[in-house]
């Protein structure tokens, strides 16, 4: 793989990742914690499943 697409990869998470943070402080905090009905049970949950996983 070379440089350029590394960095490009790299560009891509940090702009996906402002979209979701976005989209997070969008909703209420009700919204935020509220179970989901599907994937990994609600935004807390995927967000906390994200986070975990990156560190």
């Amino acid at each position: 793989m070379k440089i350029d697409e590394i960095k490009l990869l790299y560009d891509f998470n940090d702009w996906a990742d402002a979209r979701i943070l976005d989209a997070c402080a969008r909703v209420s905090p009700e919204q935020y914690a509220a179970p989901g009905a599907y994937g990994r049970g609600g935004l807390r949950a995927t967000m906390v499943h994200i986070l975990d996983n990156l560190w």
